[in-house]
């Protein structure tokens, strides 16, 4: 079972010959508990405590379709979100606000898709839409989430605002080919990164059900970071089965190539394969992650430290790696990690989730001055996801982080950080 930190729905309201109306509404809501944050140096990190907190979004809007001639159809959404964060939380985003709490429009959006105009195609194989809106490439590796989430606005974990702030998306589907061109402004998805806006093409080619290749170009610009503004982007991506008499064992794997001019050049991707038992009892599946992550080299003139761009929470441990270091210490840079997990599903609508996380730094002075060692830490996650109803999921976190010697010197604390979690999630 593959849990998302948000869920989207939608209830009919009315659906006829010339279309439909439906509602949209989702609520939020995850409680925390924690024993020595930051390695029982809080305090001194993130200038507060952050033991216990609450959080908590809702989502509601409408939805509607018009159909017009050749099953052609005009298509648009709107919808607005409150979030709220009571108490402060662990990403030290929340200091110096008094339960921050804020609310927008979320999703602003209006579209066409061709019906049967062009039959031979295939049915609305051309897209065209506009506005705030989702956008997701591959597992959310590079291009995720376009909004920013925690800090005055609330709800940081449940991170319940991903449309971009302004899109423009042509898509042609057709058969095993599908084709988007990509307009997209962004606000910073964590506080590791900057504000900006994209352009791109992303190819994506399916073999079959379970044979997928992507190729992905994209360029940045209008960012306040110098660095990365004019970078350009090139990343590749499979989702295989690589022996076809072997169909339990699957690879995923990704590699984005960054590159302005002289003055920056990095490189980043991770492999993935799993092993799922099928005739076995509970199916459970197996699998080992590296995600490689380059830092910057401060002995070179050159910038060398990966860009994680706007990456998000497509399932657990993707792209937030651990529910400890990854959602409040490291960003997805200057990062080698190493996952284990083992997933099983007791019922139909039980599934459980153990992972095993390492964390090395690639380049240690570039994550402070004092950081002379590599091993950062060493994390365990105990996840578990129920589907209570339809419209009623239940999840629950239990890790724990041990620092390494550079995680010691990078937050002075030498404690086993504890995390707890109780999440759940209602839509119509």
């Amino acid at each position: 079972m593959v849990v998302s930190s948000c869920v989207f729905a939608d209830y009919e309201i009315v659906k006829g010959k010339y279309g439909k109306l439906a509602a949209i509404l989702n609520i939020n809501t995850a409680a925390f508990a924690e024993a020595n944050p930051w390695f029982g140096k809080a305090q001194d990190n993130i200038g507060d405590t952050a033991n216990f907190w609450w959080e908590f979004s809702t989502e509601a809007g409408l939805k509607a379709s018009v159909n017009f001639f050749g099953d052609t159809e005009l298509y648009g959404a709107y919808s607005f979100i409150y979030a709220q964060t009571v108490g402060h939380d662990a990403s030290g985003l929340s200091f110096g606000y008094d339960n921050p709490g804020f609310g927008y429009t979320e999703k602003a959006y209006a579209g066409w898709r061709s019906g049967t105009l062009f039959p031979t195609l295939g049915k609305n194989a051309i897209d065209i839409s506009g506005g705030r809106q989702n956008y997701q490439i591959g597992s959310g590796f590079l291009i995720y989430t376009g909004a920013t989430n925690g800090g005055i606005e609330g709800a940081y974990w449940i991170g319940p605002r991903t449309a971009f702030k302004e899109t423009v998306i042509g898509r042609i589907n057709s058969g095993p080919t599908k084709i988007e061109v990509f307009h997209l402004v962004f606000d910073a998805a964590k506080e590791f990164n900057e504000a900006g806006s994209t352009n791109g093409v992303n190819l994506e080619f399916t073999l079959t059900s379970k044979n997928t290749f992507g190729f992905t170009y994209l360029h940045i610009y209008n960012t306040d970071n110098k660095i990365i503004d004019g970078l350009d982007v090139f990343d590749g991506r499979v989702d295989i089965t690589p022996l076809p008499f072997w169909p339990q064992f699957t690879l995923n794997a990704e590699y984005a190539f960054e590159q302005k001019g002289s003055e920056f050049q990095s490189n980043g991707g991770f492999a993935k394969i799993s092993y799922e038992f099928k005739n076995t009892r509970w199916t459970p599946t197996v699998s080992f992650r590296f995600a490689g992550l380059q830092g910057d080299n401060p002995d070179t003139v050159r910038d060398e430290g990966f860009t994680p761009l706007t990456y998000g929470m497509s399932e657990w441990g993707t792209w937030f790696q651990g529910e400890i270091i990854g959602e409040y210490v490291l960003a997805n840079s200057n990062l080698f990690s190493y996952l284990v997990s083992l997933s099983a599903k007791p019922t139909k609508t039980l599934g459980m989730h153990l992972f095993y996380y390492h964390f090395n730094i690639d380049q240690s002075e570039s994550l402070a001055d004092n950081v002379t060692a590599h091993n950062f830490a060493d994390e365990v996650d105990l996840i578990a996801d129920w589907q209570v109803l339809d419209s009623l999921s239940l999840s629950a976190v239990l890790a724990m982080a041990i620092p390494g010697e550079a995680a010691r010197q990078y937050t002075g604390g030498g404690q086993t950080w504890f995390h707890s979690m109780l999440y759940a999630s209602w839509s119509l």
